[in-house]
């Protein structure tokens, strides 16, 4: 029960901080916006993110794996995004880029939280428009 509520509270936040305000009937909107402005080349790094994040969690709920290649799989992630942010023609989404690179750290510490698994895959489905990719 616990968990759940950590999930719904962590989903709410996510759409504060990238949709807006909660009473703002903008919020499912401004996601769509988001999708509509994020180039193809980048839309397609943030969906591979997202696969990445998705073969660590597996790889996590597995238990048969070494946990290096749960690192390597958000490591590659990180990478990602750190290419996405440093590259200028991103400055009006590289904010959104940042929270989600630090969501992936900090499954790193952590890589047993189911929490922050949903938390950056919830920041993901947002910005992509890409929910059950």
């Amino acid at each position: 029960m616990k968990t759940y509520l950590k999930t719904a509270f962590l989903s709410l936040a996510v759409i504060c901080l990238l949709g807006g305000a909660l009473t703002a009937p903008m919020a499912a909107a401004a996601s769509s916006t988001t999708v509509q402005t994020l180039a193809p080349a980048v839309r397609a790094k943030l969906i591979e993110v997202k696969q990445n994040v998705a073969f660590a969690e597996n790889l996590q709920k597995e238990a048969r794996s070494d946990p290096e290649d749960i690192f390597k799989s958000l490591d590659n992630s990180v990478s990602i995004l750190d290419k996405l942010i440093a590259d200028p023609g991103n400055k009006g989404i590289s904010d959104q880029l940042a929270i989600i690179r630090d969501a992936i750290l900090r499954i790193r510490e952590n890589v047993k939280e189911p929490g922050s698994y949903t938390e950056v895959r919830t920041l993901l489905e947002i910005m992509t428009g890409n929910p059950k990719e």
